[in-house]
């Protein structure tokens, strides 16, 4: 071993080592002795050690990984090199132990972009391959949770893009995922009447799908709670209190085991041949389908009724009259009433749940256009929160009429 390097974040609990050359029996006890008495002296919480600069690592060396493991659960081995992470593939450490390969370096200079969004870009790398680059802003670790979340959806029977390794562009990183051949759902939808149609109730299908499908607790995140933990950043933005109510709006709404994607609409799903695959699965948790279905219901109807008719079709790729056509469908064939009365009261309750995600949008939005955009929320939702409480316990009684739905 030529050198290791000890670092603490005094913020984040976080130990830090850099290893380089060879571990083997010769200085394992060494290496040992050292990784231990930092890790006493410091008591962090997680560890992360960098393997980039190291070619080789025996038995003896594992042990010491193995040993450290035992103390700190949160352990990661990062940047290992193919010939350093096959050790750790055949003696099985990689299956017991969290570790890495190097990150493969790309260029994204003249590819074709397929989408952008919030939090990046989606380019086509190759014939049967995309990439989908996240903003520099983005943190390595909640790129890889979204990367294990996607493999838990696939393995949980929801079709989904197959995500391969993490790669590194520049100074972002991002996934490679396998090419899907066919259409996003609006570009089918648009193609004709018949099309249009047929997409209301394949995107039914989806949303059944995903509620249809259960999880062990612990497997993803509480949707409602990480909701809750995101209103944290509206501090400043909002009173104390309107952030407490806007937690107790949450908390109506029960945890439950079933799949929520967090992002559903038309464009993050692909079509090809009838058969539907979703992407764009960063953000995928366990909870209530009433999550699912508030977004779109915020977007094809409080979106699509208020904003600009190019920024609508821009976004949605349907014009207003499409949006409202696509909703009333869509809410009759999902909750399987024809009543009017019933679709008018459940768009409108659901379409004001949807605003949080306006809300999470509002501190990214330039200072000066805050205030304005939080007077707004106080204006259609704050304003009558005891009326969209009780109108989504009703809203959530109708959920019988979909199948039952475990809660925890």
């Amino acid at each position: 071993m030529k050198e290791l390097t000890l670092n603490f974040d005094e913020e984040n609990k976080k130990m830090t080592a850099e290893l380089s050359g060879r571990i083997d029996a010769n200085n394992a006890i060494t290496l040992d002795t050292e990784l231990n008495d930092y890790f006493e002296k410091k008591a962090p919480e997680s560890v992360v050690i960098d393997l980039k600069y190291l070619e080789y690592v025996s038995s003896a060396g594992l042990r010491v990984f193995l040993k450290l493991q035992k103390k700190c659960r949160n352990l990661r081995l990062i940047n290992a090199s193919a010939d350093v992470y096959e050790i750790f593939s055949v003696t099985g450490f990689s299956e017991i132990m969290n570790i890495e390969k190097a990150l493969r370096d790309i260029s994204i200079d003249g590819l074709d972009i397929i989408s952008q969004g919030m939090m990046g870009e989606i380019y086509r790398l190759t014939d049967s391959e995309i990439v989908k680059i996240y903003k520099d802003t983005i943190p390595e670790e909640e790129i890889s949770e979204s990367r294990k979340k996607t493999r838990s959806a696939f393995v949980a029977g929801i079709p989904t893009m197959i995500p391969f390794d993490m790669v590194r562009a520049g100074n972002r990183l991002g996934v490679v995922y396998e090419m899907l051949g066919g259409e996003s759902l609006c570009d089918f939808m648009i193609g004709s009447e018949e099309n249009m149609e047929t997409g209301i109730e394949k995107l039914a299908e989806v949303y059944h799908q995903l509620g249809d499908t259960h999880m062990k607790a612990g497997v993803l995140a509480d949707h409602k709670d990480v909701v809750k933990n995101r209103l944290k950043d509206l501090e400043g933005i909002f009173t104390e209190s309107e952030i407490e109510t806007l937690k107790e709006l949450a908390d109506v709404i029960p945890a439950t085991d079933t799949l929520v994607h967090g992002d559903l609409h038309c464009g993050n799903i692909i079509i090809k041949d009838g058969e539907i695959t979703l992407i764009d699965m960063d953000d995928v948790d366990l909870g209530h389908p009433i999550w699912d279905l508030s977004i779109l219901t915020f977007l094809f109807d409080i979106f699509a009724n208020s904003a600009p008719e190019k920024v609508v079709k821009k976004a949605l790729h349907f014009s207003p009259e499409q949006c409202r056509h696509i909703l009333r469908n869509f809410i009759s064939d999902y909750f399987k009433t024809g009543d009017d009365a019933d679709i008018d009261f459940i768009i409108s309750t659901l379409g004001r749940l949807g605003m949080f995600r306006r809300v999470f949008l509002i501190p990214v939005q330039p200072e000066e256009n805050r205030s304005n955009k939080a007077d707004e929320i106080r204006r259609d939702l704050l304003s009558v929160i005891d009326q969209e409480k009780e109108s989504l316990n009703k809203v959530l009684d109708m959920f019988k009429s979909v199948g039952e739905i475990s809660t925890f």
